[in-house]
């Protein structure tokens, strides 16, 4: 088996600790189920391959392990719609797949947040790269490394508890379709940079 779909299936409990065997997964969609408790610190080691992990809408607490970072080959992450809680991992800069031009192309199907809505993909899932942690009650700044993953078409990062300001590095995101840091604590201006991501289609930074 290669991927997991299990979806608003009203899965209860911790994340399965099944899953640490099983090192081949390169999909894992667990969203609308009411799932709980932390997110294992082994995931990092043990799902090496995974390339989308969708999480979202479930009851997850605590921080977001660092060890997600360890995911080289990751190119969806969605926790969205959970409760966690604490700083963002610093180490997001190491999701290669986030950063460096080309695309794992691979069979398969789910359902990611665009623009709002929830779009399901297939053949042309392997195009998408973003990162959605919204819906949380995550603190801190927004993380500088994120400006790292310059192949990101999404990012979505509202409400939630961050404060400071917009990154004057955002506009290093040039490849942005929606950019949503809307619902938080953020102050100051709007960077100058933004004017850089040309394709930029939807930014929502309404408080």
């Amino acid at each position: 088996m290669e991927s997991l779909h299990s979806f608003n299936n009203s899965l209860t409990g911790a994340f399965p600790s099944s899953l640490k065997n099983c090192r081949d997964f390169h999909l894992i969609d667990l969203r609308k189920n009411k799932l709980s408790g932390d997110l294992p610190t082994w995931i990092g080691g043990s799902l090496s391959r995974t390339i989308v992990v969708n999480l979202s809408s479930n009851e997850f607490n605590g921080k977001i392990p660092s060890s997600l970072c360890r995911l080289k080959k990751l190119q969806v992450l969605d926790l969205s719609g959970n409760n966690l809680s604490g700083t963002t991992p610093k180490c997001l800069n190491n999701l290669t797949a986030m950063a460096q031009n080309g695309t794992i192309y691979y069979n398969d199907r789910t359902w990611v947040q665009w623009k709002g809505k929830e779009a399901g993909y297939k053949e042309t899932l392997g195009l998408v790269k973003s990162i959605d942690f919204s819906d949380n009650k995550i603190t801190g700044e927004i993380p500088l490394e994120v400006t790292d993953l310059v192949e990101l078409v999404a990012v979505n990062l509202s409400r939630n508890n961050l404060i400071g300001s917009i990154l004057s590095t955002i506009g290093k995101l040039k490849l942005l379709d929606f950019l949503y840091l809307s619902q938080n604590q953020l102050n100051g201006g709007i960077p100058n940079s933004l004017a850089q991501i040309a394709h930029l289609s939807v930014l929502d930074l309404i408080k």
